[in-house]
């Protein structure tokens, strides 16, 4: 016991030991970094006392350490005896201040230095607690009495500018352009009268605002991005926009801005001259939407002579319309002789909010084509142009409701072979629109193009399936049913090809029916053709994978192709088909093998390489045929294993 609590007293007296050598290095490297401080650092007592000071603190107030520690700061001893006594008070109020809720602050105040100069010095004080008891105070300080003359310098200068400006107000008022001023940070700081009668705004209401303010959302972002851009590198620059006008209208402006800079060169902000371009806009605008009207037709012309497929041509159609009317809503409907609808393709405009509106879409759609006068326009090929009022009429007279809004459509009768195919209809919910000439005519001419592409895409789709009948006649033997040789050889071919590549085995089977020879004398040709098709079909439907094909190789010989399969998988497939045929019971009352139309049947099967071909197959299929026949048929012979019947 004794010895126990001896080993506890050595223990405890080490880790003291330890804990105290720990202490000892953090407060040397603590003291080590705050002397290497050029900032003025020191720490003193609640009483005053100073308890530490940096050599920076020391250089500054040209005393020694040895002067200063133990100097009580609130008598005087220190450094009070040189702040500015009009300060004193705002320094001992500040520190007074600090608590555990508030435990920093930050002070400016003067000092006079030891050469009876006064400087300005910045100070941050922290509380030292010991639990929520204030036991030290720290406090970093620097001198920032050049910054405070510049300060001061930037004030002088700021009352010349004021001066400057205040005459630059004169003119700029008296100036019919419209005249706005920003400052260094970009924000308004002036616009002249001509500005102000234009927006119909007070000044105050425009400098809190900043000029881009009135600017259309659209325009909006591209202006401050290049605002921001030549912020950044102090560069003039051009810009046009619209700007709303106290009217309501928005109008074009252009906007030429220069940077202006202060007598030493400091960039100071901007002044930018307006001036109302928009005849000119709206001239430029003509002849662009007639250029892009130009455009429209041709891409959509050349994309009917590049493609067949309607379904494309009519998705290039209303993307073109809706990227040049930017319509909330667009889509083409094929319509029966009965005024009934089928939707074809429907567009929405990206971002628009047309959940109840897309809802009674279809209900307004029906009302149109359901009122006589309305549908003999169409199909006289007469466009409509509905406004809110009219389509409230429509809905109304058919006993139905239409929500309450400001929408405008444009229905486009699609005329093809002289008879109404569909319409084309244009939608916008959001708010009343008059469509432009240029937009009438240009869905006129869409129109016309979308009728070449229906009949061109009908008279294609004939084409293509007068094609296909065509290919099918092509592979498919007559007689049978099945595959025929030219099929065989393209397939057989193309199997061995991705199969030796795949490294994967492909097997044959050939199958010739017993004595078929006899069997035409006996029953007659057409019979044999009845039997020969019958007996195809079954080993067809016995064939069961995809992949495999079954097919006429010639005369009363089938072959059926097995891909991705060996030739012990082929030889028990032949097995079935044997099996399968024997079961039909074909009367064969010639036949010297069986009283019913039987099988004989070789099966060759390996992995295709580049030293072998299909017609090593075949022909190693075909010696397992004459084997099978060699040794009494009805039978399945694979390399030198003989199947036996069952």
């Amino acid at each position: 016991m004794l010895l126990s609590v001896s080993k506890l007293s050595i223990n405890h007296a080490i880790e003291r030991k330890q804990t105290i050598e720990a202490l000892r290095q953090n407060a040397d490297l603590y003291r080590s970094v705050i002397e290497d401080q050029t900032e003025l650092v020191c720490r003193f007592a609640p009483n005053g006392s100073l308890t530490f000071v940096n050599p920076a603190y020391c250089h500054y107030f040209k005393k020694s350490s040895s002067e200063l520690l133990g100097c009580n700061v609130s008598e005087g001893d220190n450094f009070t005896n040189f702040i500015v006594p009009e300060d004193l008070a705002l320094v001992e109020a500040n520190l007074k201040s600090l608590s555990w809720h508030n435990p920093t602050s930050k002070i400016e105040f003067r000092v006079i230095t030891h050469d009876q100069k006064i400087r300005w010095q910045q100070w941050n004080h922290r509380a030292i607690f010991q639990g929520r008891k204030i036991v030290e105070y720290q406090a970093i300080g620097k001198d920032i009495s050049d910054r405070k003359q510049a300060e001061k310098d930037k004030a002088s200068l700021r009352a010349a500018l004021h001066e400057s400006e205040e005459r630059f107000r004169i003119v700029a008022n008296s100036a019919a352009v419209l005249i706005w001023m920003s400052d260094a940070h970009g924000q308004a700081i002036f616009f002249n009268q001509s500005w102000l009668d234009f927006t119909g705004r007070s000044l105050e209401v425009e400098l809190i605002d900043n000029w881009l303010a009135n600017i259309h959302d659209q325009d909006r972002p591209r202006c401050q991005n290049l605002y921001q851009s030549a912020c950044n590198k102090r560069q003039s620059f051009e810009l046009e926009y619209r700007l709303l006008r106290h009217d309501g209208q928005y109008r074009w402006i252009f906007n030429t801005v220069v940077p202006r800079f202060e007598s030493n060169g400091k960039f100071a902000g901007f002044v930018g001259s307006c001036i109302d371009i928009t005849k000119r806009k709206l001239a430029e605008e003509q002849l662009a939407r007639q250029a892009e009207c130009d455009r429209i037709l041709a891409e959509i012309t050349q994309h009917i002579y590049r493609s067949f497929k309607l379904e494309a041509i009519l998705q290039t159609a209303l993307l073109e319309i809706s990227r040049f009317t930017q319509a909330e809503k667009i889509f083409i409907a094929k319509v029966d002789n009965g005024g009934k609808s089928q939707r074809i393709l429907e567009y929405v405009y990206p971002n628009s909010n047309l959940a109840e509106c897309c809802e009674l879409s279809r209900v307004f759609e029906d009302q149109v084509l359901q009122s006589p006068s309305k549908f003999a326009q169409l199909q006289a090929g007469e466009l409509l142009i509905l406004d809110q009022e009219t389509q409230n009429q429509l809905c109304r007279h058919n006993h139905q409701s239409l929500s309450r809004g400001n929408s405008s459509t444009i229905i486009v009768p699609i005329i093809c072979e002289q008879q109404l195919w569909g319409i084309l209809c244009i939608r916008q919910y959001s708010h009343q629109r008059i469509w432009q000439h240029e937009e009438i005519n240009l869905l006129e001419q869409i129109s016309l193009q979308l009728a070449i592409a229906i009949k061109q895409s009908e008279l294609y789709h004939q084409l293509e399936k007068a094609n296909q009948e065509l290919e099918t006649l092509a592979v498919i033997d007559s007689l049978t049913g099945i595959a025929n040789r030219r099929k065989f050889d393209e397939y057989l071919a193309s199997e061995w090809l991705r199969l030796s590549r795949e490294q994967a085995p492909l097997s044959l089977i050939l199958c010739d029916l017993d004595h078929f020879k006899l069997y035409n004398d006996t029953y007659g040709h057409p019979q044999g053709d009845l039997c020969l098709r019958q007996v195809a079909q079954t080993i067809n439907q016995t064939v069961k994978r995809p992949a495999d094909l079954t097919a006429r190789y010639g005369g009363e010989e089938l072959a059926i192709v097995l891909p991705n399969t060996n030739q012990e998988g082929a030889a028990l497939l032949a097995k079935q088909i044997r099996l399968k045929v024997q079961a039909l019971q074909i009367p064969h009352i010639a036949s010297p093998v069986d009283l019913y139309v039987t099988l004989s049947l070789g099966v060759a099967g390996f992995i295709p390489n580049q030293d072998t071909s299909p017609q090593d197959l075949i022909a190693i299929a075909d010696q397992h045929l004459y084997q099978a026949k060699k040794m009494g048929r009805n039978r399945v012979f694979a390399e030198l294993e003989v199947i036996n019947k069952v």
